[in-house]
């Protein structure tokens, strides 16, 4: 699930009215800039606990 959270239109779990297109466009705003972005557990090993989104970014 949580390398489809950064794909267009992808929702994940969520029951929300969202449209799925904010962590697209993070991706793609952290790719232009030379980045990464990713989802990690918000409590190692333990996914029910949660989602940590983290990214770097190059240096300027």
């Amino acid at each position: 699930m949580k390398g489809k959270l950064f794909t267009r239109f992808e929702r994940g779990m969520a029951r929300g009215r969202g449209e799925g297109l904010g962590l697209f466009i993070v991706r793609t705003l952290v790719e232009r800039y030379g980045g990464k972005v990713w989802a990690d557990d918000r409590v190692p090993g333990n996914p029910e606990e949660g989602a940590a989104f983290r990214f770097t970014l190059k240096k300027a």
